[in-house]
């Protein structure tokens, strides 16, 4: 979708490609993130709900 924005002028080419690098950045950051911390947010999530009521 994004190529075929750039191709037929909907988009300017360098937005185009700042929303992949943006995006793909984000991705690797939210991988890294999970790979790092997943394990302690499912010991969380297994041991009872994270907000409590008072």
């Amino acid at each position: 979708m994004a190529a075929a924005q750039g191709w037929i002028g909907a988009q300017y080419l360098h937005r185009v490609l700042g929303g992949f690098i943006v995006g793909a950045l984000v991705a690797r950051l939210a991988t890294w993130t999970v790979r790092r911390k997943g394990s302690t947010l499912a010991a969380r999530l297994m041991d009872g709900p994270l907000l409590t009521t008072a």
